[in-house]
């Protein structure tokens, strides 16, 4: 501790201050945390990626660590473990640290580490969601929304209870981490979150009666896989009755592995299906670039060129 800068008293130079307040429920509080462990981590040899901040690289010949932050929970991972558990013992030299093993649940995400892969759920997650909604009963159903729903913000009658809407709204779109199948009902009814209507929540309860049947549902990587990118991109012009925006999204694949996603509504309104499409298409590149470049960063082998793939016939 010492007296900020200006405000030194001169009779009593060292001494330190009393603090009235916890620095930790300051807002300036997880700046200085992420300086002072950054800090640590570049003078142990880490090197801070430039296309995600909470990443950090350490590479000495054929050995390779990576280290990922969120604010003072950390993934850590190598090419040898023994590495790992020496990393730790430093790392707690300086800071409080408490080893939780291998890795099987952070923030909400469960991990299950198989012979042949890893599976992403939030099986617990879904269930502390249905509990919450009163849903948990609830009959399921096979698909997230009817194809044909139209919602729109002039629909009627009222609903009440505007605090659960949002509520519930936010945990799903949190847990569209791990579910893609649910990210375009989902960012359909976050519209409609500062004026819901009973028919949305009618919409909501349906997604939860679809996450009741796909509870065990989750993303899937195998150990064993190419480093091939492609990405998918869609759009559906004039999609929004209230305010003729497009709708769209994309996907992309490492091989068979869905890594990223997208769904939600255009800033602008497009005047032709082309310009829509258009659109999504460069998001897509910009994404596809932008995983190109965390895969060379993190030293991977990568020789191939991203394929990406649109549905325009006029273009």
């Amino acid at each position: 501790m010492h007296q900020p800068q200006g405000f030194i008293n001169p009779q009593y130079p060292n001494y330190v201050c009393k603090l009235h307040k916890v620095i930790y429920g300051l807002k300036q509080a997880p700046r200085e945390w992420f300086a002072q462990l950054s800090s640590w981590l570049l003078g142990y040899g880490f090197q801070a990626s430039k296309v995600d901040a909470s990443l950090f690289v350490l590479t000495h010949g054929d050995l390779r660590m990576y280290l990922l932050v969120y604010v003072d929970d950390f993934i850590i991972t190598a090419s040898k473990a023994s590495v790992v558990d020496q990393f730790i013992s430093d790392l707690s030299l300086a800071f409080p640290v408490k080893d939780l093993g291998t890795l099987s649940y952070f923030l909400g995400l469960e991990i299950t580490q198989m012979n042949n892969g890893l599976l992403l759920s939030q099986r617990k997650y879904i269930k502390d969601l249905l509990t919450r909604s009163k849903m948990l009963h609830a009959k399921p159903v096979t698909s997230p929304m009817a194809a044909a729903l139209k919602l729109s913000k002039f629909d009627s009658p009222s609903f009440d209870d505007v605090t659960l809407f949002r509520s519930i709204v936010g945990s799903l779109q949190y847990l569209s981490l791990t579910r893609p199948d649910i990210s375009y009902a989902v960012n359909k009814v976050c519209q409609f979150k500062h004026t819901p209507k009973l028919p949305h929540w009618v919409a909501i309860k349906r997604i939860l009666r679809y996450l009741k049947a796909t509870i065990n549902h989750g993303l899937f990587f195998s150990s064993q896989s190419s480093f091939k990118l492609q990405a998918y991109s869609d759009a559906d012009w004039v999609g929004c009755p209230n305010d003729r925006r497009s709708m769209g999204g994309f996907c992309v694949f490492l091989s068979n592995h869905l890594i990223s996603w997208s769904s939600k509504k255009q800033r602008t309104v497009a005047r032709s299906s082309t310009k829509a499409e258009y659109k999504y298409v460069a998001s897509s590149a910009a994404k596809l670039i932008w995983l190109q470049t965390l895969i060379f960063k993190l030293g991977l082998p990568f020789n191939q060129v991203p394929i990406l793939w649109c549905d325009n016939i006029q273009g």
